[in-house]
């Protein structure tokens, strides 16, 4: 019987089958419709803070706590025309092939692989954007899956050379990438971090409020 009812389910638009306005758990739930948890607006305000500041941030938490979710309901709040994310997912990378994401998030193909020249590709890329009237802000989802050697070079992403602007950069990743920061050699990048914000997952009552928002 419970088998024949998910069937059915399957045929027909969840929607109708419980009564539902619209499908829910969505993945692309607007900012304005997510259920806000108080680390929300905590996650916002320091981020905020930190973009101003042209520091780094860093947001970590378990598989599923919020993470990402609390980042998207953040940039959506910032002003539109003040600031401009390029946003990147992290992998097993190495630091060239971190600067070549980059380089595409801002619409920027090349096909050297020298540092320096794709350094100073990310600079203009930062210098267009900033004649526009905007601040470039990085975004770098689930960091914590770079190489090591990534962390140790990462603060040349936020200033390609030592003349030009610092860029504000976010983190977001599992509670690996503290241990990653860590390393002795990655203290130049370690000295640009402003703050950092565990996220846990959500308590029986805060999911309660949860499932009645969904």
């Amino acid at each position: 019987m419970r088998n024949d009812a998910a069937a059915t389910v399957g045929r027909v638009d969840m929607r109708i089958w419980f009564g539902f306005r619209r499908l829910p758990f969505s993945q692309e739930v607007k900012a304005d419709e997510m259920f806000l948890r108080p680390c929300m607006e905590e996650v916002c305000d320091r981020v905020a803070f930190a973009a101003q500041q042209g520091l780094m941030f860093a947001v970590i938490g378990d598989v599923g706590a919020g993470k990402s979710t609390a980042l998207r309901y953040t940039f959506s709040r910032l002003p539109k025309k003040q600031y401009s994310v390029l946003q990147m997912t992290g992998g097993s990378w190495s630091f060239t092939e971190l600067l070549r994401s980059c380089s595409n998030s801002m619409n920027v193909y090349t096909r050297t692989s020298q540092q320096t020249m794709m350094l100073k590709q990310i600079a203009d890329g930062y210098a267009s954007i900033r004649e526009s009237g905007a601040t470039p802000l990085l975004f770098i989802d689930e960091a914590h899956l770079f190489q090591q050697d990534v962390f140790r070079q990462l603060h040349l992403l936020a200033q390609p050379f030592p003349t030009s602007r610092v860029v504000p950069v976010v983190m977001c990743g599992q509670e690996s990438l503290i241990d990653k920061l860590s390393d002795p050699f990655c203290k130049p990048l370690m000295s640009r971090i402003i703050d950092g914000y565990n996220i846990h997952a959500m308590g029986i009552e805060e999911y309660r409020n949860y499932m009645k928002h969904q």
